[in-house]
């Protein structure tokens, strides 16, 4: 989208926990790798599970850090994420 665009990176080990009217809730066990794409706008969903309106919570395995995302849009396999305060 602009000039400087990052390279957005693969996040898997995703686990559904309950479907609510607004999305799905998913937990996300993250390697320090995932951790640091889930920091970014943008991801990439090699699997196709999340759609727009999830939740993803982040339980890192090397940190004690936890966080949720929003998914904002999809558009083929990259998703726009933002993190939930």
């Amino acid at each position: 989208m602009g000039l400087f665009r990052h390279r957005p990176k693969p996040v898997e080990h995703l686990r559904k926990d309950a479907r609510t009217p607004n999305g799905t809730i998913w937990t996300c066990f993250a390697t320090p790798e995932e951790e640091e794409a889930l920091d970014e706008p943008e991801i990439v969903d090699r699997n196709y599970l999340l759609n727009s309106g999830d939740i993803v919570n982040v339980k890192p395995n090397a940190s004690r850090r936890r966080f949720s995302v929003r998914v904002k849009d999809r558009c083929d396999r990259l998703v726009s994420i933002s993190k939930i305060r």
